[in-house]
C-alpha cells in the first residue's frame, strides 16, 4: 500500500513550489486588480463585517459613496476578513495562502469528479499542476481558484447523488454550487448537468424526477440574478455605485458571433500555445479519442464548448486574450483529455514518437517566434520536474526511508521565506512606494484622503493602506483637476516621476500652488 505521502506527492510539490509567493506582498501582474480585492477584505475588517456592502478605497464618481462596489458576491474577501480579526492585516498572505489551499482541493476533488481511473490519476495531477495559468491564479490574491473550487464540489456531490440519492448530497451539491456561482459568475457552466439531466427526464417524461433538478437550477439562477442585477441596482440607487468589479456583467446587448469566435482564437492562444505547448496539444486530440465512449467526457466536452460560446456573454468584452484568468473554468476539462492522451501515448510506440515531435516542435516554435518565452518554457519544463520529484520519491520510499521525505519537506517549508526574498523581488513601482510609505506614516492621517499617481487602479492607494483618488499621469498637471479634489476633502498629493522611479508627498495646497 502506497503511503500518504506517495500517494500526494503532487500536491506537496505544488504547494512547497507555491509558498514562497505566499509570503511576497502584492505586486507584479494584475496588482491593481488583487489591491482592490485585499481593499475589500480590510475594509470589511476596519468598517462593518457586513457582506453585503463591499467597499473599495477608490474615491470619485466612478465608484459608490464611501467606495461601495457592485461586484461579485464577496464571500473570499470576508474569510480573509475574519482572518484579519484575529490576526491584523499586517500580511496579504491570507488571500493568496485561500487561493493556494483552493487550487490543491482542485487537484485533489477532480480526479473523483471525473472518475479518473487510479492508474492515470498521477498524470491528470502532473499535468494540473504544471500549468502557468494554473499556477499563476494559484498565487494571486483574487477567488479564481476558490470559486472554481467550490464549483467542483458542488459537481462532486451532484454526481454522487444520482449514484446515491440523499438529502444531505443534493443540499451540499446546491450549496456549492451557488456560491462558486456567486463568487465567479462565468462557473454557472458547471452547473450543466443539472439542465442535461432535466432535459433528459422531461423527454422520459419522468416530470415529479424533473422536479428535483427544477428546483436546484432555479435556487441557483435566483440568486445569480438577485445579486448581480437586483442587488446591483439597488447600490446604483442608494450609493450611486457606478463601479462594476470587474468589469460589465450580461451585456446581451452587445453581443456578437465575432466575440465567440474571437474567444475560441485567444482559447486555442494562451492555452495551447502558451501554457500546454505543442506536444500536449497532441496529446489532447489523442485524449479526445480515448474518450470518445466514455458518456462523462460527453458531458465535460459540452461544457468546454459552451464555456466558449456563453463566456462573452457574462464578461461582456472583446479582450478575452488579455485576461487569462476567463479560461481557469475549463483548465481542469483540459488538463483530464490532455492526461489521458498522455496515458494512452505511452502504451504506444507510434504515439510516444509523435508525442516527442510535437514537443521537438514546440520548442523549435518557442524559439522563433517572441511569444512570452518564460511562460512557454515553464510549459515544457514544469512537467518533467514533477516526474523528477514523483521518481525521487519513489526512491527513497522503496529503500523504507521515509524519513527523508519528512526532513526534505521540512527543510522546503523553512526555506521558502528566504526564497521569496531572494528570487521574488518587488517592482520598481512597489519599491518606490514602499521608499515613500515612511513619509507618509509620518504625516498622514489614516483618515485622510490623497490624490496619488496611478493608471485608474488602487494598488498604490492599497500599499500605502489609504483611502483616495488615483490620477491618471497626464492629468496630474492639471489644476483645476486639483482644484475640484481639494473641495472633495483631499488633503495630501503623491506625483510618482516614472523617470526616476520616485513618489514625493506634498499637501495639496502646496501641490496646486507649484501647478500655479
Amino acid at each position: 500500500m502506497k503511503s500518504w505521502t506517495q500517494k500526494h506527492i503532487v500536491l506537496i510539490f505544488f504547494f512547497l513550489m507555491a509558498l514562497p509567493f505566499v509570503y511576497r506582498p502584492i505586486d507584479g501582474f494584475h496588482a491593481w486588480r488583487q489591491s482592490n480585492t485585499a481593499a475589500v477584505s480590510k475594509n470589511f475588517y476596519q468598517e462593518s463585517l457586513n457582506i453585503f456592502f463591499p467597499k473599495i478605497d477608490i474615491r470619485g464618481e466612478s465608484v459608490g459613496i464611501g467606495g461601495v462596489a457592485k461586484m461579485e458576491f464577496p464571500l473570499y474577501q470576508f474569510i480573509i476578513a475574519l482572518a484579519y480579526k484575529i490576526f491584523g492585516t499586517i500580511w496579504d498572505g491570507f488571500g493568496i495562502l485561500l487561493s493556494l489551499l483552493s487550487s490543491l482541493a482542485i487537484i485533489w476533488i477532480t480526479p473523483k469528479v471525473f472518475r479518473i481511473q487510479r492508474d492515470s490519476v498521477i498524470y491528470f495531477q502532473i499535468i494540473m499542476a504544471s500549468c502557468p495559468l494554473f499556477f499563476a491564479w494559484s498565487t494571486k490574491f483574487m477567488p479564481q481558484t476558490f470559486g472554481l473550487a467550490l464549483a467542483l464540489f458542488g459537481y462532486y456531490y451532484y454526481k454522487e447523488n444520482k449514484d446515491s440519492p440523499k438529502p444531505k448530497l443534493i443540499i451540499l451539491s446546491t450549496i456549492f454550487f451557488t456560491i462558486g456561482v456567486l463568487v465567479r459568475p462565468f462557473y454557472i457552466l458547471w452547473c450543466f448537468p443539472i439542465l442535461m439531466d432535466f432535459c433528459l427526464k422531461l423527454r422520459k417524461r419522468a416530470f415529479k424526477k424533473a422536479s428535483l433538478e427544477l428546483m436546484q437550477g432555479l435556487f441557483i439562477i435566483t440568486l445569480f440574478f438577485g445579486w448581480y442585477l437586483l442587488w446591483g441596482k439597488y447600490l446604483t440607487k442608494n450609493f450611486n455605485s457606478n463601479f462594476m468589479y470587474p468589469g460589465s456583467i450580461l451585456k446581451f446587448e452587445n453581443y456578437s458571433l465575432s466575440y465567440s469566435l474571437e474567444f475560441l482564437l485567444a482559447f486555442s492562444k494562451i492555452i495551447f500555445l502558451n501554457q500546454m505547448n505543442f506536444c500536449f496539444l497532441a496529446a489532447f486530440f489523442v485524449g479526445i479519442l480515448k474518450l470518445k465512449n466514455n458518456p462523462l467526457s460527453f458531458e465535460l466536452i459540452c461544457i468546454l464548448c459552451l464555456y466558449s460560446v456563453t463566456l462573452p456573454f457574462i464578461v461582456g468584452t472583446t479582450q478575452i486574450d488579455y485576461h487569462p484568468y476567463y479560461f481557469l473554468g475549463v483548465s481542469p476539462i483540459l488538463a483530464y483529455v490532455i492526461s489521458q492522451g498522455i496515458h494512452k501515448s505511452l502504451e504506444n510506440k507510434l504515439l510516444i514518437t509523435s508525442f516527442f515531435v510535437f514537443l521537438i516542435i514546440g520548442i523549435g516554435f518557442n524559439l522563433t517566434f517572441t511569444i512570452p518565452s518564460k511562460i512557454l518554457m515553464a510549459g515544457l519544463f514544469l512537467p518533467f520536474i514533477f516526474y523528477g520529484v514523483k521518481f525521487f520519491f519513489d526512491y527513497l520510499y522503496k529503500r523504507n526511508k521515509e524519513v527523508w521525505g519528512v526532513i526534505i519537506i521540512i527543510l522546503a517549508l523553512l526555506m521558502t521565506p528566504v526564497i521569496s526574498r531572494i528570487f521574488l523581488k518587488p517592482t520598481p513601482l512597489r519599491m518606490a512606494l514602499e521608499r515613500i510609505q515612511p513619509a507618509v506614516q509620518k504625516n498622514v492621517s489614516p483618515n485622510d484622503l490623497i490624490a496619488i499617481t496611478a493608471r485608474d487602479h488602487a494598488f498604490p492607494l492599497y500599499v500605502l493602506k489609504l483611502k483616495g483618488y488615483p490620477i491618471a499621469p497626464p492629468q496630474m498637471e492639471d489644476v483645476n483637476i486639483f482644484m475640484d479634489l481639494k473641495k472633495q476633502g483631499v488633503k495630501w498629493v503623491i506625483p510618482y516621476n516614472e523617470n526616476l522611479n520616485h513618489f514625493s508627498l506634498f499637501k495639496i495646497n502646496d501641490y496646486i500652488q507649484n501647478l500655479k
